[in-house]
């Protein structure tokens, strides 16, 4: 079994993921996963998607927020 990856981009992550949350669930089940992660971009869109399309597979939802700070002076962190 491959190592599970927590830190996953859906297309809702603008410029930093382009799969589906279905489909990012499908290759976790091709690869034996128990659990499939969604860590998307300063967004929780996809969360909705991801859990249903983890209980379709058969596989336990892990969810988590990829959140891009503001600094002191202007911009953000990365």
């Amino acid at each position: 079994m491959a190592a599970l990856g927590l830190r996953v981009a859906s297309h809702y992550s603008l410029r930093y993921g382009t799969a589906a949350p279905v489909r990012l669930v499908e290759a976790a089940a091709r690869l034996g996963q128990p659990f499939a992660s969604l860590t998307d971009r300063d967004t929780l869109i996809g969360a909705t998607e991801h859990i249903t399309a983890c209980r379709e597979a058969g596989l336990g939802p892990v969810l988590g927020a990829d959140l891009a700070l503001a600094v002191p002076g202007g911009g953000r962190m990365q």
